[in-house]
């Protein structure tokens, strides 16, 4: 499931580029401009806002529990930048979900949040590559944007 964003038109596009005629081609690299991020959250008013508040600077993918990211993950591999996940979910947690996921792209940038208690012991195995960050529920959602901007700053961007 996505969250469909608006997509620009072609005078939108001209307007941008000074009224200057672009060709269909420019047209597509400049729409297809915002990076692809995976949420998986099993609440669904957390998703949400999550999924809402990301998707006003990237194309925000959803799912409801580490099976569905897993499902997710797999069929949109090459546009997923990043995964942003539940550590607590049903029928797949999300260290399953980092562990799985770092199995095939082991430099992917992953944020782990949690609400519940980790133990230190599950917190040093998660965090034991530099592409995965913790943050403990309840956060602000401008600072996950920003943890999440700053992990995609230490990511060459791949092409589309």
């Amino acid at each position: 499931m996505s969250i469909e964003q608006g997509t620009p038109s072609m005078s939108a596009l001209q307007q941008k580029t000074g009224g200057t005629k672009v060709s269909t081609r420019e047209a597509e690299i400049s729409m297809s401009i915002k990076r692809t991020i995976l949420v998986a959250e099993d609440e669904e008013f957390i998703r949400r806002m999550i999924a809402s508040e990301l998707g006003e600077d990237y194309d925000v993918l959803v799912a409801s529990d580490g099976v569905d990211a897993v499902c997710t993950y797999e069929q949109n591999v090459e546009r997923i930048v990043a995964v942003v996940t539940d550590l607590e979910m049903p029928r797949l947690g999300g260290s399953m979900v980092v562990e799985w996921i770092h199995h095939i792209r082991p430099e992917l940038p992953i944020i782990v949040m949690s609400g519940g208690s980790i133990t230190n012991t599950e917190l040093e195995d998660l965090l034991r590559t530099r592409t995965v960050i913790f943050l403990a529920k309840p956060f602000e959602l401008p600072q996950l944007k920003s943890i999440l901007c700053g992990l995609l700053e230490r990511e060459p961007r791949r092409a589309a």
